[in-house]
């Protein structure tokens, strides 16, 4: 099971610098039914410089809890929540030639909206349910050849990205050096994945059968 959501409520379990009713009680049931939090108790939201918090949570079944991990990117992008992001050891590149789901949740509300009504029994709300899940899931495979960059890119170039910003607000050296550093440091790891691609393209590719070694 994977728990994700907006709470809303402060704890200093996950990062919050106060405890209220709602973290409290929070807590409280996710501790008794079980499920182990993933966050890292970093920032989450931010209103403001000066006013951040751990607002945004991940939680998961104990069974699981050892396969995932979670990382919080280290800009907004434009919006005042940080975006999380949840991996799991053993699905890293099992999709390669495979085949994905993922749900249109418009279609599933609609099918939800057209189906349920009042008095109907549990069993049928729970079909009706598994129904719309099915007839709302598009599956496709994964575009041949795409590739992707990896989150430490990402997230490197959302650090340069803020230290650019900073450097040309204050105009000190040591903004500026730090911005040098981070733009070599995304520099390097673009480096090291576009040699990482060309390794998998030669061996993904074959010696055609009419040239010898």
């Amino acid at each position: 099971m994977l728990i994700l959501g907006d709470f809303n409520a402060h704890h200093t379990a996950w990062g919050s610098r106060r405890i209220d009713a709602r973290g409290r009680r929070l807590l409280d049931i996710m501790e008794s039914r079980g499920l182990c939090l993933l966050n890292n108790r970093t920032t989450t939201y931010m209103r403001s410089p000066r006013c951040l918090d751990a607002l945004d949570l991940s939680w998961c079944s104990a069974g699981v809890s050892r396969h995932l991990s979670c990382v919080t990117d280290a800009d907004t992008r434009g919006s005042d929540h940080f975006p999380l992001y949840i991996s799991h050891d053993r699905l890293s590149g099992s999709l390669a030639g495979g085949v994905i789901s993922f749900m249109n949740w418009s279609a599933f509300r609609e099918g939800l909206r057209r189906s349920v009504y009042i008095g109907m029994s549990p069993e049928e709300l729970s079909q009706v349910v598994r129904q719309s899940m099915d007839s709302a899931t598009v599956r496709a495979k994964p575009v041949t050849g795409h590739i992707g960059l990896s989150l430490t890119i990402d997230r490197l170039r959302a650090l340069r990205h803020r230290a650019e910003k900073r450097a040309c607000r204050t105009g000190q050296l040591s903004d500026i050096m730090e911005y040098r550093r981070m733009k070599a440091k995304v520099g390097k790891e673009l480096k090291r994945e576009d040699r990482k691609r060309w390794r998998g393209f030669c061996q993904r590719s074959r010696r055609p059968s009419g040239l010898r070694k």
